[in-house]
């Protein structure tokens, strides 16, 4: 946990030109870029689609859990064998080396494992796409041999895409992702879509309680001039990388990064005369306890325990924040949140318990899995 009491910051630096290119392409030799479907097959943090595999979050065998709606699971594999040196030998042309790497992530259960080998490959030869494809035979060198090989291997082992090539698509904006922050999913895309409608073109201020990486506070700002966001979170390093996507997007000025728990930074953040904000936005941990040794590796083994684990019900962290959001939001504020599935209705109760929440105010919004994933409801005007 970070001091309760570190002051603000703003993300600082020179900002970077992010390209307007075809989101199936990885980037240029800067780096590779996740192309849009690998990105959105991330999944839900709680539900599979049917069949039972998600590129992100899958389920190991074992009885079935109830938690709103039953879960699929997938058989568990052996670990794949890593590339040996003599397998390194025959693999020295871009088109032998894409092969073999689609291969070997297809034997490890890897879902589009073509599409991954592509992207994992324009990252260790610093290429994109299009010159993979138009110089098959180009010669990989020694060093080159070895980088693709250890993401390959690694990405064979689960370790997930967005972790090795280092960024993922979300809203339209390539954001900067570590160990550090939870995989952006694009359930998260429609708690952005849903504050938007909530907030105006006119100056206004928001939170965003567990900012991680800054996808929505940045996603909100980048989108809405005249609105700020104060977004917070206990974990330091997760604020550098929210600093770095805050600077990426040109919106460092008017996203105030805070160390400290959901809302309590905040109100000493706001300008001199403003003692409220418009909108509260979060993303909160929601999943249940019992369910975390279930999940898939690349979510089990490397995301942030802290950013998923939501207590025994899922809901632990929730029912310290909306009494938050309540104190925190003036008159007609919006308080808008993602959900697991079916705790829709837990959080209405929560929200009446609070006092301060209109009833007839709630909205929801379901993904299409068929999960109410977005809940928000306005304060009482008086």
């Amino acid at each position: 946990m970070s001091e309760a009491r570190s002051p603000p910051r703003r993300a600082s630096g020179p900002p970077a030109h992010v390209p307007d290119t075809d989101p199936g392409l990885p980037a240029g030799a800067g780096g590779a870029e996740i192309p849009a479907a690998v990105a959105a097959s991330a999944g839900s943090l709680d539900r599979p689609p049917e069949g039972g595999s998600v590129f992100g979050f899958t389920f190991a065998p074992g009885p079935s859990l109830q938690f709103g709606g039953a879960l699929s699971f997938v058989p568990a594999l052996d670990p794949p064998k890593a590339m040996t040196a003599t397998d390194a030998k025959q693999r020295r042309t871009t088109q032998a080396l894409l092969n073999w790497a689609a291969d070997c992530l297809r034997k490890a259960d890897i879902e589009d494992p073509r599409l991954n080998a592509e992207v994992l490959l324009c990252k260790a030869l610093s290429v994109d796409r299009t010159a993979l494809y138009l110089r098959p035979e180009r010669p990989v060198s020694p060093a080159e041999d070895r980088r693709c090989r250890d993401f390959v291997n690694r990405r064979a082992a689960r370790e997930p895409l967005q972790y090795l090539v280092g960024s993922c698509e979300f809203y339209g904006r390539e954001f900067e992702v570590t160990p550090a922050v939870l995989v952006p999913r694009q359930e998260t895309e429609l708690v952005v879509e849903k504050c938007l409608g909530k907030v105006g073109e006119g100056e206004s201020w928001a939170a965003d309680l567990g900012t991680g990486s800054g996808i929505i506070a940045v996603s909100l700002t980048a989108a809405r001039p005249a609105l700020s966001v104060i977004a917070t979170d206990s974990s330091p390093a997760a604020l550098e990388v929210a600093a770095r996507n805050a600077h990426r997007h040109g919106v460092a000025d008017r996203v105030l990064l805070a160390a400290g728990d959901l809302a309590e930074p905040v109100p000493r953040l706001l300008p001199v005369g403003r003692r409220a904000v418009d909108l509260v936005a979060s993303n909160p941990p929601y999943v249940p306890t019992a369910w975390i040794e279930r999940l898939q590796p690349e979510v089990r083994d490397h995301e942030p325990r802290a950013a998923l684990d939501g207590g025994p019900d899922g809901l632990a962290v929730v029912r310290r924040l909306v009494p938050q959001a309540a104190r925190l939001l003036g008159p007609g504020g919006w308080l808008v949140l993602e959900l697991g599935e079916g705790q829709a209705d837990a959080v209405r109760a929560i929200a009446r318990e609070a006092g301060a929440f209109a009833q007839d105010t709630v909205e929801t919004v379901t993904d299409p899995a068929g999960c109410e994933r977005v809940f928000a409801i306005r304060r009482q005007n008086g």
